[in-house]
């Protein structure tokens, strides 16, 4: 597991290759946090990640705004604490 306990942002987590990243940094052993404009894929891939028994959470948040981008960066920094 190359990613025990590493913490790891994917942005466009909710779908296609970034869904792959996630699965994958899942089976690695990777905390991950990842991001994307479509809430009901978000929660789909939190599903799968339990069901991996991976440890991932979804931030809403569309990249093309950069206030969503800060308030991001602000919710994954208080993640886990």
């Amino acid at each position: 597991m190359r990613f025990k306990g590493k913490d790891v942002l994917v942005t466009g987590g909710n779908s296609g290759i970034g869904r792959g990243i996630v699965q994958y940094l899942l089976k690695e052993g990777a905390r991950i946090a990842f991001a994307g404009r479509d809430q009901e894929k978000g929660r789909a891939v939190e599903v799968e990640a339990k069901a991996l028994e991976g440890d991932a959470r979804f931030f809403p948040c569309d990249l093309s705004e950069e206030r969503q981008v800060e308030d991001l960066i602000g919710l994954i920094g208080q993640w886990g604490d």
